[in-house]
C-alpha cells in the first residue's frame, strides 16, 4: 500500500522470507510458482519485498501466500500487530471507567480505529490493576467489545481470535459466551464461511432464550442473516422479525434501521418484492436520521443490488455514486472498494468493456488498502487470475479522464 510504514513492510517481508527458507526454496522457485497463478514477479522484486524495501500489493501477497502454503489471515495479524505499535496509551493516572468512556465517545463518532486502542488499554488496565476473579466479567465484556470493534474494522481473523479467548475463559458470564458465539456467526456469514457459522449458530440457539433482550436481538439478526445466505428465507424472515420487535421495545433506532434493511433484502431474495424496496428505503431513511454510517452504506448497497437484479443499471449506479462519495468523505477505503466493485459488476452486466477496465484499474489500487477476508476483494482477485492470466492490465486508458473518486483512491 502506498502509505505502508517501513516496519509493516519489513515484518511482512521477513515472514515471507522465513516461509520460503523453511521450505528450502530459492527466489526463482517462488517466482515460478507465483507465475503459474498469473502473477508476474521478478527475482529482484521478490528480493526487495522480502527486505521490506518495496510496497506489497494485496494481490501479490495473496499469490505468495498460496505459493508458500501460508494464510492471508496470518499476514493480516502481522500487519495489525505491527501497525498499532506506537499507539500505546499511558495507563498511569487513568481508570478503567475513564478509558471506557473515551471509547464510547469515539464509538458514537464512528471512529472505531480510535476505539480499538482504548479498549485494548482498558483490557491491559484490568490485567495490571484488577487481576482478581471479581474482574472476570469486566474482562470478558471488554474482550467482546474488542472483538466487535475488529469486526467493524473488518479485521475478521482478529475478531475470531478475540471472541475465541472469551469462549475459553473460565467462569465466563453466559451473556458474554453467547455474544462470542454470535460474533463467530456474524464473521462466518460475512466471509461466506457458512459451515463455521452454522456450527456456532447451533450452540447459540440453545442459549438464545436466556440472553438479555439486546443480545438476543443481535443474535436473531446474526442467525437471520445466516439463514438468508443459506437460502432459508422463511426462517430468516422469522428471526429478523423477532429482532425487529425486540429493538422496537428497546427503542434502538439504528438497530431498527439495519434490521429493516436486512429484512427487505431477504424479501427481495425470496422474490416477495411487494414491499422489499420500501422496507430498505425506510431503513435507509432511519439510518440517515440517526447518522448510522454503516446502516447508510448497507442500505445503499442493498438498493443497488435490487436495481441490478431488475436491470435498472442507471438507478443502481446512482446508489453507488452516493456510496462512493460518502466513503471518500469519511476516508473508508474498504467502503470505496465495495462501491467500485458495484460499478464493476454493472459494467460486466452491461458488457461495457471500457467501463469494466476503468473500474478494474481503480479496484486494483484500492486492493492495497482493503483488509484481508473481504469476500468481494477475494472474488475480484480470483476473476483477474482466472479470466485474464496473461494480460497486462496496467496499461492506461488514454481516452478516459479519471473522476475525482479515482484520483482520491
Amino acid at each position: 500500500m502506498p502509505n505502508q510504514p517501513d516496519r509493516v513492510r519489513r515484518a511482512v517481508g521477513e515472514h515471507l522470507r522465513s516461509l520460503r527458507q523453511a521450505l528450502g526454496w530459492t527466489l526463482d522457485d517462488v517466482v515460478a510458482r507465483t507465475a503459474r497463478q498469473g502473477v508476474r514477479l521478478s527475482r529482484s522484486t521478490l528480493h526487495r519485498l522480502e527486505c521490506g524495501r518495496s510496497i506489497i500489493p494485496l494481490d501479490t501477497v495473496a499469490a505468495l501466500c498460496r505459493g508458500l502454503g501460508s494464510s492471508l489471515s496470518r499476514i493480516d495479524e502481522i500487519v495489525r500487530s505491527v501497525s498499532i505499535e506506537g499507539e500505546d496509551i499511558d495507563l498511569s493516572g487513568v481508570t478503567f471507567e475513564h478509558l471506557q468512556e473515551r471509547a464510547k465517545r469515539e464509538a458514537r463518532r464512528g471512529r472505531f480505529d480510535r476505539v480499538l486502542p482504548l479498549l485494548e488499554a482498558a483490557r491491559d488496565w484490568l490485567a495490571l490493576h484488577d487481576p482478581s476473579e471479581a474482574s472476570a466479567s469486566r474482562k470478558s465484556r471488554t474482550l467482546i467489545l474488542i472483538a466487535d470493534c475488529h469486526r467493524r474494522l473488518r479485521h475478521y481473523a482478529l475478531c475470531l481470535e478475540t471472541a475465541g479467548q472469551v469462549l475459553n475463559l473460565e467462569d465466563c458470564p453466559p451473556t458474554d459466551h453467547f455474544m462470542a458465539l454470535v460474533l463467530h456467526i456474524t464473521v462466518g456469514t460475512q466471509t461466506d464461511d457458512l459451515y463455521r457459522a452454522e456450527l456456532y449458530a447451533a450452540r447459540a440457539l440453545k442459549m438464545m432464550e436466556d440472553a438479555d433482550p439486546k443480545d438476543r436481538a443481535y443474535g436473531c439478526i446474526a442467525i437471520g442473516h445466516l439463514r438468508q445466505k443459506q437460502g432459508r428465507y422463511d426462517v430468516s424472515e422469522s428471526m429478523l422479525t423477532k429482532a425487529y420487535d425486540l429493538y422496537h421495545d428497546l427503542g434502538d433506532a439504528s438497530a431498527l434501521a439495519r434490521t429493516k434493511i436486512i429484512l427487505g433484502q431477504t424479501r427481495h431474495l425470496a422474490e416477495r418484492n411487494e414491499d422489499a424496496h420500501a422496507l430498505v428505503q425506510q431503513g435507509l431513511a432511519t439510518a440517515r436520521r440517526s447518522g448510522d454510517l454503516h446502516g447508510i452504506f448497507h442500505g445503499l448497497a442493498v438498493l443497488a443490488e435490487i436495481d441490478i437484479d431488475k436491470g435498472l443499471y442507471a438507478s443502481a449506479r446512482a446508489h453507488y455514486d452516493e456510496f462512493s462519495s460518502l466513503a471518500r468523505k469519511v476516508g473508508d477505503h474498504t467502503a470505496l472498494f465495495l462501491a467500485w466493485h458495484g460499478f464493476w459488476v454493472i459494467a460486466r452486466r452491461e458488457k461495457s468493456t471500457r467501463e469494466e477496465e476503468r473500474a478494474e484499474r481503480v479496484l486494483k489500487r484500492l486492493l492495497m488498502k482493503v483488509p484481508i477476508g473481504v469476500p468481494e476483494a477475494e472474488r475480484f482477485m480470483a476473476s483477474l487470475t482466472e479470466e485474464k492470466p496473461g494480460e497486462d492490465q496496467t496499461s492506461p486508458d488514454t481516452d478516459a479522464r479519471p473522476t475525482d473518486v479515482e484520483k482520491s483512491s
